[in-house]
């Protein structure tokens, strides 16, 4: 489960937002850092075997949520009860043997890889090329095969009608590309590249075959023009 975070120099960043608790696997109870029991609201059985916090609230299991600590106090290790059928936290150690504490959901997927600072902070690691870059493919545009057959596809039957419509269609579908790639910026995930490129393309295939080309083709029986 550590082989993501290892085979890769990481980059980390501050993963202190978040603020939702695991989703509720049979209740168990696991050591973790006071730090991720609190980013998570885990409550906590009692104090780990690494140290004690003689300042933690045990009024109650998440009394804590609403104390202070200090960096150290933060890094130390507590017991803390998981929800119920729900994910889990699994700690584990890179190559160089620093602890990373694996989160997954409810289906047994990673959801992200975190660490703890000498702050006390939380940070989630961000897999990076040998040469300190990110990876290329957590950040790219792609186009699956499907969509350049039904782009092909539309233009060839298009220029089958003339110049015009072979015009018109390629130009929409680079627009339609275009608004595209401006939904992604906008919505930050996966978005299918046909529906607008096809849909302009079709729209405007329609307005050339039974508007502009029947004018072309009056203009051209009406005879030369003279300016």
């Amino acid at each position: 489960a550590s082989s993501q975070s290892e085979d890769h120099v990481q980059s980390e960043r501050n993963v202190t937002m978040f603020s939702d608790p695991l989703p509720e696997s049979t209740s168990q109870t696991t050591k973790l850092p006071l730090a991720i029991a609190k980013v998570y609201k885990l409550p906590i059985t009692r104090s780990g075997s690494l140290g004690n916090i003689a300042s933690l609230d045990y009024s109650s299991p998440t009394a804590y949520l609403d104390q202070e600590f200090s960096a150290s106090e933060l890094q130390t290790d507590v017991v803390v009860k998981l929800p119920r059928r729900g994910g889990r936290i699994e700690t584990a150690r890179n190559k160089k043997g620093k602890l990373r504490y694996i989160v997954y959901n409810k289906d047994g997927e990673v959801r992200r890889t975190l660490i703890v600072d000498d702050n006390g902070k939380v940070l989630e690691i961000v897999p990076r090329n040998d040469d300190g870059s990110p990876d290329p493919d957590e950040n790219t545009i792609k186009l699956g095969l499907g969509d350049f057959i039904f782009y092909s596809v539309l233009v060839s039957k298009a220029a089958e009608n003339g110049f015009a419509s072979f015009i018109a269609c390629f130009m929409s579908i680079l627009t339609g590309l275009g608004g595209t790639l401006v939904l992604l910026a906008v919505y930050h995930h996966a978005l299918p590249a046909l529906p607008i490129s096809i849909f302009l393309a079709v729209i405007m295939f329609i307005c050339v075959v039974y508007c502009m080309d029947p004018w072309i083709h009056s203009i051209w029986r009406s005879g030369p023009f003279y300016v």
